[in-house]
């Protein structure tokens, strides 16, 4: 086992990424600094001529409307969900991410744009060890037939199960059941994009959300059909997105996770509502004592990038189906 799979890691130079924020429409930049150890992910808002800070943790949950928001005093940042994600997925611990506008640009709807960018930036380790989270018993938030229980991983991985229902022919019943893996999660998650219905498209832009939707960067439903030329990624796209939205939302944990979740027709609003009542289950170890799985949060290479057949920022790509085959 190499000595950099159990240290904490941050990006090795300074990243800018600029694109439209999904629900302000609006084109905002982020910079992605290094940071040094222990510092976690940390989001800097730039106001004018004033930069507040927040740290990505679910004590800054704000709001989870169809999106994760985290601030505090009047200051937040929304849409933080799949560059959280990328984070984990790249194995970063540490980092500061300036951001000129209320959210995290959308990108092309998943996190693959954002781990790039991270392995542009290089992935550096640092001179301290990483600690994990150990899920020792089980909890459970419900909300009617929606649920979400977290309990012990027999194997000490990170598993998740993860079901949807939507009465679409295209989409009905989905699910997955799928182990953290960071060479995976490139492959599997990360290129998994965002996904709405267009009859809820005008709705959601009377409230002020929605406002940079489009067919770049959200897979769109009609009553009968998907509206993306380009088709799907995975023939599991949506559900596959719910794990990436899932495992954004565990970064705000501050650790990486070892447990099994299971969920059913899950949101933010029920992640966030577990990541509160999961604390008192969790226990702090080193990675001596999850040396057996620690090699899956290894970070990834720019090989693995180029596995998923991801070449910049292009929609037409080849992925992979659950069963392994192609599609275009």
């Amino acid at each position: 086992m190499g000595d950099s799979i159990i240290l904490e890691h941050t990006v090795g130079r300074k990243v800018v990424y600029e694109g439209i924020g999904l629900h302000t429409g609006r084109n905002i930049c982020i910079t992605i600094h290094p940071a040094p150890p222990l510092t976690g992910i940390v989001f800097k808002r730039s106001r004018r001529f004033i930069k507040e800070s927040v740290k990505a943790s679910y004590e800054n949950i704000s709001q989870s409307v169809l999106a994760t928001t985290i601030g505090f005093n009047g200051t937040g940042v929304s849409t933080v969900e799949h560059l959280l994600a990328a984070f984990m997925g790249c194995g970063i611990d540490n980092a500061i991410v300036e951001v000129n506008g209320p959210e995290i640009p959308i990108a092309d709807g998943s996190a693959i744009s954002y781990v790039k960018l991270i392995l542009d930036a290089g992935i550096v380790p640092q001179r301290s060890s990483r600690r994990f989270l150990v899920i020792h018993s089980t909890v459970e938030v419900r909300e009617g037939d929606a649920y979400l229980v977290a309990k012990p991983s027999p194997d000490r991985s990170l598993t998740i199960d993860y079901s949807i229902e939507f009465d679409h022919p295209l989409i009905g019943f989905q699910s997955i059941s799928w182990s953290f893996d960071s060479k995976r999660f490139v492959r599997e998650i990360a290129p998994a994009r965002t996904f709405g219905f267009l009859k809820d498209a005008s709705i959601l832009r009377t409230k002020g959300l929605a406002l940079g939707g489009s067919l770049d960067n959200v897979l769109v439903f009609d009553n009968h059909s998907l509206l993306n030329p380009e088709g799907f990624r995975f023939t599991d796209e949506c559900v596959r997105h719910k794990v990436l939205d899932l495992i954004g939302d565990i970064m705000l944990l501050g650790k990486p996770v070892i447990g099994h979740f299971i969920i059913h027709k899950g949101g933010h609003r029920l992640h966030h509502k577990l990541l509160r009542k999961i604390l008192t289950v969790l226990e702090e170890v080193y990675w001596e004592d999850v040396k057996d799985v620690v090699c899956n949060f290894a970070p990834p290479s720019n090989r693995d990038l180029f596995e998923t057949g991801v070449s910049g920022y292009s929609s037409s790509l080849e992925f992979p189906d659950s069963n392994g085959s192609l599609l275009k």
